[in-house]
């Protein structure tokens, strides 16, 4: 997780947050735990996965997920339009 985190953020002033790099690297349910002392809290201090198949399914039952387009892009390349 943390090798994906600084090669996303090489070159950035500002960090993007580690919560994708959990995703891709951690599978199933889990519980990310972040603390700003530690680690400057970009990482979690605490990873508490859940495996369990019932747990899963509740949470695919109740899970929606939105198309969200900011204001001025356009949704073919959501580049800002002019």
């Amino acid at each position: 997780m943390r090798d994906l985190f600084h090669a996303e953020n090489i070159i950035r002033i500002e960090p993007s947050g580690s919560q994708d790099m959990a995703g891709v690297v951690f599978p199933r349910v889990n519980r990310l735990d972040y603390d700003a002392n530690f680690e400057d809290g970009f990482f979690p201090a605490h990873i508490e996965s859940n495996n369990d198949l019932e747990v899963a399914r509740w949470l695919e039952e109740r899970e929606r997920i939105y198309n969200h387009v900011r204001p001025n892009h356009s949704l073919d390349n959501l580049t800002p339009q002019e």
